[in-house]
């Protein structure tokens, strides 16, 4: 599926186009990506969702279509 990754530090957050799923990372001391942090860390999420927000919008990327229209950004839909 699409996907938009932003890495910033030792986080790694991942947003699943499709289903709007958010997955949050420490990929120092989680090098395999097994644990999912989006619960332990939600304001987190919303600080990285929001600079991969930003990024996207700056360089106008071009979102995969639902139904017709663009899907919406990470922030507003599947928010923890």
């Amino acid at each position: 599926g699409l996907y938009t990754v932003l890495r910033m530090g030792e986080w790694k957050l991942i947003w699943h186009h499709a289903s709007g799923e958010m997955e949050l990372y420490d990929v120092v001391h989680d090098l395999s990506e097994q644990h999912n942090q989006v619960k332990r860390r939600p304001s987190l999420v919303t600080r990285l969702a929001k600079e991969m927000q930003k990024r996207l919008q700056e360089c106008d990327a071009q979102l995969p279509l639902r139904e017709g229209k663009p899907i919406q950004y990470p922030l507003t839909e599947n928010t923890p």
